[in-house]
């Protein structure tokens, strides 16, 4: 296929990247970053590991944006999700049924966009290392829900 018809294709293959890398970047989980729950005294490891976690997933975001930024491609940023604003000030015990939730999305949104982009080798490969890195975030969160 020449390049110029090739064109609409890599272009809607990064919009996808540049969406998955918001909703990454928008998540619960980095959310909880900018919030104050209350954390019990035997949660502040708890909190200490959502902390590792968040983190990770920023680097699984900074990735797409990378290989955007590669490609001449600006993506676009967006707000947290306004619904996300009813979770200040609660404890973190109650804050972990949210945060599955929104990880479920997230490691769903991370196959889905891996699955779409099947025919760009270079963003599926990326892609299915993500889906399986906030795959293992949810693991991680449901076992600290487990053990709070």
């Amino acid at each position: 296929m020449s390049a110029s018809r090739n064109h609409p294709v890599q272009v809607l293959h990064n919009r996808r990247l540049s969406e998955l890398a918001v909703q990454l970047k928008r998540s619960f989980l980095q959310y909880l970053a900018y919030t104050s729950p209350y954390i019990p005294p035997d949660a502040r490891g708890t909190w200490s590991e959502l902390g590792v976690l968040s983190e990770r997933q920023t680097a699984h975001a900074e990735e797409l944006l990378d290989l955007l930024t590669e490609r001449r491609f600006v993506a676009v940023d967006s707000a947290f999700p306004i619904e996300f604003a009813t979770h200040h000030y609660v404890s973190l015990d109650y804050l972990m049924g949210p945060l599955i939730e929104d990880q479920r999305r997230r490691a769903g949104d991370a196959r889905q966009a891996a699955h779409e982009l099947l025919d760009d080798q270079i963003a599926h490969r990326l892609l299915v290392k993500i889906a399986a890195g906030e795959e293992l975030i949810l693991r991680e969160i449901e076992r600290l829900a487990d053990r709070g």
